[in-house]
């Protein structure tokens, strides 16, 4: 959903917005460079969160995954994401020219609420980053029940934490307790 949704964002961005909105490509230096820096250096790490449980991740590989396997989709990974993100500054920056997006909470629901002439369409912007919230929440919710996995295998809390369904092949008590304790935190 969060694929489809911003991939249609993005053609009709493209095929309704104006290309020229992205000229200058390069807008004049802000008056304190570091700060600019510092700002998109401080949002990187949001960029790629789901990333952070590849080592759990790679523990449940099958045998018949070798090392190059696991390198080449961490790779693909990085590189969908970075495309990914591109694409959503794009679609952003071509629906309207940057001073209208200056200064907007959301600037690319606004961007394509605007190229549409539809709030609703605008919506599906919120949905879109509503499914990418969902995504991040299920990176977290998997790394916890592997870090209570490991915990229960070396002793720490309760033996039955480690025990491994049959058939999934998953830590099922982990999974029930970080659902629960998921659920009361939301």
């Amino acid at each position: 959903g969060l694929i489809g949704i911003t991939l249609a964002c993005v053609l009709v961005a493209f095929w309704a917005g104006d290309w020229a909105n992205l000229q200058p490509l390069l807008a004049a230096p802000p008056k304190s460079a570091v700060a600019g820096t510092l700002s998109v250096l401080a949002m990187i790490p949001l960029f790629y969160l789901g990333f952070n449980v590849v080592p759990q991740a790679i523990e449940e590989k099958g045998e018949r995954v070798g090392s190059r396997q696991v390198t080449a989709a961490i790779v693909l990974a990085i590189l969908a994401a970075m495309v990914f993100y591109v694409l959503v500054v794009l679609m952003t920056a071509v629906a309207l020219p940057r001073d209208q997006l200056l200064g907007q909470d959301l600037p690319a629901y606004v961007a394509i609420s605007a190229v549409l002439g539809s709030a609703a369409a605008g919506k599906a912007v919120l949905v879109a980053g509503l499914l990418g919230l969902v995504s991040s929440w299920n990176a977290i919710f998997f790394a916890g029940t592997r870090v209570l996995l490991v915990l229960a295998r070396i002793g720490t809390i309760p033996e039955a934490f480690a025990q491994i369904h049959p058939v999934r092949g998953t830590p099922g008590v982990a999974i029930v307790l970080v659902a629960i304790v998921g659920s009361l935190g939301s």
